[in-house]
């Protein structure tokens, strides 16, 4: 929840500083703060699929409705960790560039080989 209201915070602040120093008229501007803010809605989005699952297991678990043990092991191995690989990916403009070019690159060499 502070983590998904730090975001939505953020974004508040950013429009309201591009409409303050007249930024979002700016075309440019405007499809730079654009793209801020759908970043921003990833990492919400991201952040949110990883950890309500567990949160939602382990409230489950904690009222005793279900016996969630083996979905600890689960989480911690499989779901969390994948978390914190997606969040690089989505920081990082020239890893995500990279990523995109070689998926490009292999669509592009299977649709060749038709």
């Amino acid at each position: 929840i502070f983590v998904t209201l730090s975001y939505a915070l953020m974004d508040i602040i950013i429009r309201k500083s591009a409409k303050r120093s007249g930024s979002d008229q700016n075309p440019d501007k405007k499809r730079e703060n654009r793209k801020i803010q759908n970043r921003i809605t990833v990492i919400i989005a991201t952040d949110f699929l990883c950890w309500v699952p567990f949160i939602i297991i382990s409230a489950l678990h904690n009222w005793k409705i279900i016996d969630a043990t083996y979905w600890y092991v689960s989480f911690a191995m499989i779901v969390l960790p994948l978390n914190s690989v997606i969040n690089p990916l989505i920081y990082d403009n020239d890893l995500r560039k990279l990523i995109v070019n070689k998926i490009e690159l292999l669509i592009a060499s299977i649709r060749d080989s038709r």
